[in-house]
């Protein structure tokens, strides 16, 4: 067993198949290399989450069309929130929360057929983007516990799906829009 292995580069292959669950007792390992592995064009699901993965998040997004679920909660990620997500225009379920993500909600989401959008314990900065109102199929909504501030906009009342809305924790100002009493489904 290789269990002292410390670094994987498998860059430039055509590798097919899953991803051994055994990579996980490489106990020492800090850096694995998975550049260059072309495309995925039938991948459906992306989970990352839970791992002490830094940096940004910045991929060919592209080249993921189809994939409906990309989760990379509780890391260290930071920066921008890629606005190229859009391009998978298949994404139902984005989940982005507790990381470091640190710059305003990209506006493009908007294009998206999001159901799930989670994105708390970040800190993300500015505003809720107007064009939240486009998410018409959105159930859960959880912007918790980030830095975002100004109104809440009256747009949130066209999200007529949302079952979840958590807004708590941020430095929203001025008063609760009368739309959201549209969220006749929304629940505590």
């Amino acid at each position: 067993m290789l269990t002292s292995l410390k670094t994987v580069t498998l860059s430039g292959n055509n590798i097919t198949g899953a991803m051994p669950i055994s990579i996980g007792n490489l106990r020492n390992l800090y850096f694995l290399r998975l550049g260059d592995f072309g495309t995925f064009p039938h991948l459906n699901f992306v989970d990352l989450s839970f791992n002490e993965f830094y940096g940004t998040l910045s991929w060919k997004w592209k080249d993921f069309r189809n994939f409906s679920t990309l989760k990379v909660s509780n890391n260290n990620i930071s920066g921008q929130i890629p606005s190229d997500l859009v391009t998978a225009t298949q994404l139902q379920s984005l989940d982005l929360s507790s990381n470091q993500f640190d710059w305003p909600i990209p506006k493009e989401f908007g294009k998206l057929k999001l159901v799930y959008l989670i994105l708390n314990n970040n800190q993300l900065s500015g505003g809720i983007p107007e064009e939240i109102e486009m998410l018409f199929d959105l159930e859960r909504l959880d912007l918790a516990a980030n830095n975002l501030s100004g109104s809440i906009p009256k747009q949130i009342g066209g999200c007529s799906k949302l079952l979840f809305l958590n807004l708590s924790q941020n430095k929203f100002t001025k008063r609760i829009p009368s739309e959201i009493g549209n969220l006749h489904s929304t629940k505590p």
